[in-house]
This record gives C-alpha cells, sequence and structure tokens, in this order.
C-alpha cells in the first residue's frame, strides 16, 4: 500500500536529497535502535542499584542514605519509564485492557489499606506511605 507512494516519492527528489533522505532514515533507526539497549542495560542496572540502596539505607536508618536511595529510586524509575515508551502495549495499552477506572482502582486500594490498619496487619504509618505515590516514592526518607 505505501510502497507506492514511497517509491514516488523517493524518485521525485533530486540525487542529493535521496542520498540524504537514506541516510537521516539510517541515523534515525541506529539512534532508536542505541536507546533502546542503553535503556534496558542501563535501567536493569539502576533498577538493582536502586533496590541495593534502598535496603541499605532500611539497615543503616541513617536519613542521608535514605534520602539519597529515594532520590536514585526516582531517578531509576523516571529512566525506565522514559525508555520504556518503546513497549506501546504496556505504556500505552494499559488503559485499553485495564477495565477498571482510576478512580475506582484508587478507592478500592484505600480501602484495602484502612481494612489492613483496622485488622492490624499494618500500621497506620505504613498504610499512608503505601497509600499515596508520593509518599511510596519517597519511603526511604519516611
Amino acid at each position: 500500500m505505501f510502497n507506492r507512494e514511497y517509491e514516488e516519492y523517493i524518485r521525485s527528489l533530486s540525487p542529493d536529497m535521496q542520498i540524504a533522505y537514506r541516510a537521516n532514515m539510517r541515523k534515525l533507526i541506529a539512534d532508536l535502535v542505541a536507546t533502546l539497549f542503553m535503556g534496558i542495560i542501563f535501567g536493569g542496572l539502576a533498577v538493582k542499584g536502586s533496590k541495593y540502596l534502598i535496603k541499605e539505607a532500611k539497615a543503616s536508618g541513617n536519613f542521608s542514605d535514605a534520602a539519597i536511595a529515594s532520590m536514585f529510586s526516582i531517578g531509576a524509575d523516571s529512566w525506565v519509564y522514559a525508555v520504556d515508551d518503546f513497549n506501546w502495549m504496556k505504556s500505552i495499552g494499559k488503559p485499553l485492557v485495564e477495565w477498571n477506572p482510576f478512580a475506582f482502582t484508587t478507592i478500592n486500594h484505600m480501602c484495602k489499606s484502612a481494612w489492613n490498619v483496622v485488622t492490624g496487619d499494618k500500621s497506620a504509618y505504613q498504610a499512608l506511605t503505601n497509600t499515596f505515590s508520593a509518599t511510596r516514592e519517597i519511603k526511604p526518607i519516611l
């Protein structure tokens, strides 16, 4: 379907523009592949590193270690989510396969956290830090 239009477009360009067009396409593909591989390698290492730092911060109980672990965790998550744009089904398609509206999911999560506090499975502090994403991101500091 697009082959005919593509060939017609390429033929309408001057020879110099054809060379530049092909070179730009090669460069674009090389940049996308390099970004994908860098994201996979560095993202995996960053996630493992952030988990290690959070574990060490919990063990030490030091505020500065917890702050560093939280900042590193936020940076690792940002890196992974930025590169995750290549996985369109995970980043874009989730609303298509998620049947529960966001508000219902949030209310359900809050009710479960409140129930865990009432039954004694979690403390009020644990429920508060796990209920909201802002407190979940900086959890080692708290």
